[in-house]
């Protein structure tokens, strides 16, 4: 059972990173009027907090297992508006019906699990990542790393990398018979390349860099970098992908919140995502 509830958070992680492929295009231009220029790491995590706390329930409810366990990294004990978030969701047929969302809701709030069968019909990317978090359970076929490296090799933007080194780290964690360490070798130094491609933060850039920390892959990011991404943030706490935009984008602000709470931790632990401790 524990190990099917955590599956749910895994689930969601991915599907927010496929949610907002389309975005990369819009680069993210500080507002210079607008940036506090915090002066410490804790102090830019801290106005993020209370930027998803001004939130609330008009948060993005896709970024929930993202925001989830940055807290839990960083033992912020807060909680989501989960049942405002939940009756937002349930208006929705596709999400409750079509997206791996529901069913993280559906754990959230009233415990009911699907079935396998039932995630197997997801689209084809969510299969596929069901498939490698389930793969002690149901083996992976030998059609699977051409499927999904294809797949990263469709996309010039770089989010297929960052997806396929997500799930082949799922993969390596779990300790299951597919070789993914000549992939995660061979291409894990092309998220340095998304990262220092240009000074500008856009969101494949963050995105990135928080791979580059789920990954361990510290040495890719650092100090300066840090500073960037902090330099960047409005005075609401949260980052914009355009200058001129009135309002944060959760998206890569829960993204740029998971790379500094990381990466603020790095010397620690490796903090594991785990569902059933996170409102604990």
């Amino acid at each position: 059972m524990v190990y099917k509830l955590k599956l749910i958070s895994f689930l969601l992680i991915l599907s927010v990173l496929f949610f907002h492929c389309s975005i990369e295009n819009d680069e993210v231009k500080g507002i210079e009027e607008s940036i506090p220029q915090p002066k410490t790491i804790e102090e830019a995590i801290n106005s993020t907090v209370q930027y998803i706390e001004n939130r609330g329930a008009h948060l993005d409810p896709l970024l929930v297992p993202i925001i989830d366990y940055a807290f839990h990294i960083e033992g912020i004990k807060k909680d989501l508006p989960y049942y405002e978030m939940y009756q937002k969701v349930s208006e929705d047929s596709f999400y409750l019906d079509q997206h791996i969302l529901g069913f993280y809701f559906h754990y959230k709030k009233e415990f009911k699990l699907p079935t396998l069968k039932k995630m197997m019909q997801l689209a084809p990317m969510e299969k596929v990542l069901v498939q490698a978090f389930l793969c002690d359970e149901y083996p992976l076929d030998e059609t699977f790393p051409t499927l999904i490296e294809q797949y990263a090799k469709s996309d010039s933007l770089g989010y297929g990398l960052t997806h396929v080194l997500l799930m082949y780290q799922w993969i390596k964690d779990k300790g299951c018979h597919l070789d993914v360490n000549n992939y995660i070798n061979n291409n894990q130094h092309h998220l340095k390349n998304i990262i220092n491609k240009t000074k500008r933060l856009s969101d494949v850039k963050v995105e990135a860099m928080a791979i580059a920390c789920y990954i361990e892959k510290y040495e890719y990011l650092n100090d300066e970098l840090i500073n960037q991404l902090i330099l960047q943030q409005s005075s609401d706490g949260a980052w914009r992908l355009k200058g001129g935009d009135s309002h944060g984008n959760d998206h890569i602000t829960a993204l740029a919140l998971w790379t500094l709470i990381q990466y603020k931790n790095k010397d620690k632990e490796r903090v594991k995502w785990i569902v059933e401790d996170f409102n604990k």
